[in-house]
């Protein structure tokens, strides 16, 4: 604001001081590079994060297959979130009967399980689609491991599914060998999963820096 000091008129103030037009000046770029510095930061930090989700393992394709077998097998198990998550992301146990039929439907909605038997062929497959590198040699490694120890008497699918991530889950940590599955943010929440979803959400980071650049040439 402009205002009178001492029969001169006084661009801005700054601890007191009266700046004058060089001086309000430089104080207005440094507030307003101050400022972008700080937009700039934060689309930094979301832009990394973006990076994170689209570089991750898990290939679209099996995250809409393994997405879907989570969502439909719910329906008659009704477990809470929170415990799919721990099933999904940390790989725990299932601790219950309603826990291990729901993991047996979700194996035999991807084709891991049928016929009551635990298809190698199928979980190698998808192994293409969950690791990269050498960690498809590792995941391959531990999905014979495992069709070669758990025994052969298991009763019903509900066991042989407890029997399998009981394995899988021993084996990987012996070879360590991560879990692709954590990358998976909120397994129910299927806008956040998809890939179209993940397109809008990166698109409207691009909008975001494009309108700084464009307030800030």
């Amino acid at each position: 604001m402009l205002e009178a000091f001492s029969g001169k008129v006084c661009i801005l103030r700054s601890r007191g001081r009266c700046l004058n037009r060089t001086a309000a000046s430089r104080s207005q770029t440094w507030l307003e590079t101050s400022a972008v510095k700080s937009n700039m930061k934060y689309f930094l930090v979301v832009l990394l994060a973006l990076c994170a989700i689209s570089s991750a393992e898990v290939s679209p394709k099996f995250k809409e297959l393994f997405l879907k077998a989570l969502e439909s097998c719910n329906k008659e198990a009704k477990l809470d979130k929170g415990v799919i998550d721990k099933l999904v992301k940390e790989e725990e146990i299932p601790a219950n009967d309603n826990e291990k039929c729901y993991a047996a439907c979700v194996l035999k909605e991807v084709g891991v399980i049928a016929d009551g038997h635990f298809v190698t062929e199928e979980a190698m497959k998808h192994n293409k689609e969950r690791y990269t590198g050498d960690n498809i040699i590792k995941a391959d490694g531990v999905v014979q491991k495992c069709a070669g120890s758990i025994p052969k008497d298991v009763k019903g699918d509900c066991e042989l599914a407890f029997q399998i991530m009981k394995c899988k889950r021993d084996e990987k940590k012996a070879v360590n060998l991560p879990v692709p599955n954590k990358r998976l943010r909120q397994p129910l929440l299927r806008l956040f999963v998809s890939p179209i979803a993940d397109a809008r959400f990166g698109h409207r980071v691009l909008h975001f820096a494009l309108q700084i650049r464009g307030r800030n040439p």
